[in-house]
């Protein structure tokens, strides 16, 4: 990883992370904000630039392993940065149904910003669609469609759900079987439909 690469990590750790510093940093906050040198938060999750040598030394890459807790804080989070009117009726449902919509919507999103993006050729968005339908299938598939998409481009709070597809798709991972189910039915209907559309008509309708 070069020098001075951001990495992002669950902003919790951000208390332990900086050598030879106390623990107690300045308190986190999920709308974003500096902690201490090199740290900030966005989206309920913590940035550091772990490229930044100290000593005269590399420090090296931080290890970001998200936990399902993770994944919801930052659905939750950046929420309402991809939708104007849904984020406040999906915070007021209760439970599972809340995680349900709320994973729902935010692959659905995902979708809309590759079918947007006004620089992939049609070629590239159907590759990702098919990445995208393939992501269902486990951890190792839901990264390498987060890897791949790395090149979407639009709003920026849109880039950056895509940019976090895994944690979205962690989240339906954690869903119960039924929710599971269901989502998947209708999010891969809407994103086979989508395919079909930008490859039948690649410079719009």
């Amino acid at each position: 990883m070069a020098v001075g690469m951001i990495w992002w990590i669950p902003a919790a750790s951000a208390y332990t992370l900086r050598a030879g510093r106390s623990s107690r940093q300045m308190p986190l906050n999920n709308g974003g904000g500096v902690i201490g040198p090199n740290i900030q938060t966005r989206y309920g999750i913590c940035a550091l630039d772990v490229g930044l040598p100290r000593g005269g030394e590399y420090l090296g890459q931080m290890p970001a392993e998200r936990t399902v807790h993770d994944a919801q804080q930052f659905c939750a989070g950046i929420l309402p940065g991809v939708s104007r009117t849904f984020a406040i009726s999906i915070r007021l449902l209760p439970g599972e149904l809340g995680r349900s919509v709320l994973c729902a919507y935010l692959l659905c999103r995902i979708a809309d910003t590759i079918e947007d993006d006004s620089v992939l050729t049609a070629g590239e968005k159907a590759r990702l669609f098919d990445l995208m339908l393939d992501s269902f299938g486990g951890a190792s598939e839901a990264s390498a469609f987060r890897e791949a998409a790395a090149a979407v481009s639009g709003d920026p709070a849109h880039v950056e759900l895509v940019r976090h597809s895994d944690d979205v798709l962690m989240l339906w991972r954690d869903l119960g079987a039924g929710s599971r189910t269901a989502l998947r039915h209708w999010v891969e209907e809407m994103v086979r439909g989508m395919r079909k559309i930008v490859l039948t008509h690649p410079h719009g309708i």
